[in-house]
């Protein structure tokens, strides 16, 4: 988040190329890093699984490994 900050306050004092795209990849890492791969992995993958457990017809183990299964 300081990252992000210091470049978006660098480009708007200077007006640097340099300063905007540095800006605009620390957002594009930071939103699928953090927001495609946490977001989507950690948390509706897994809620999808957890839900689909009790179904006979799907193989848990093949989404998501036995220690993170709580039941």
């Amino acid at each position: 988040m300081p990252m992000t900050v210091l470049t978006m306050f660098i480009f708007l004092r200077t007006n640097s190329k340099i300063a905007l795209w540095g800006y605009l990849t620390i957002a594009v890492v930071g939103f699928i890093g953090l927001g495609l791969y946490e977001g989507g992995w950690n948390h509706s993958l897994k809620i999808l699984g957890y839900l689909r457990i009790g179904s006979p017809e799907v193989d848990i183990t093949n989404i998501l490994p036995l220690n993170n299964i709580d039941l």
